[in-house]
């Protein structure tokens, strides 16, 4: 995310080095029986918000982080915060049970 981390830029991985990490990793299975979910850079971006400490909502939209107070989200719907294509397309209906 643009201004996070910038002066650790020089630890970013290339896709064929994520693509490796990831196919050398992907049947791991954590000590709490689940499976880490492994995304690129590019697949996260506009498909997740956060809730910050202070209840607003943490965006990571083309590469800009902004915040919305939580107060304006009464007539939001998701469709307004994230691309809900690739929302779902990562898996981000989770079973939280």
């Amino acid at each position: 995310m643009k201004g996070q981390n910038d002066d650790s830029l020089d630890l970013m991985l290339t896709k064929e080095e994520f693509d490796t990490f990831w196919k050398i990793n992907e049947g791991m299975l954590l000590n709490n029986g689940a499976t880490p979910t492994f995304e690129s850079a590019c697949e996260m971006l506009n498909s997740y918000l956060i809730i910050g400490p202070d209840g607003n909502i943490i965006l990571s939209n083309s590469n800009q982080r902004s915040s919305i107070p939580f107060e304006s989200l009464e007539h939001m719907e998701l469709t307004d915060l994230v691309d809900a294509d690739k929302y779902h397309q990562r898996g981000g209906n989770y079973d939280w049970n």
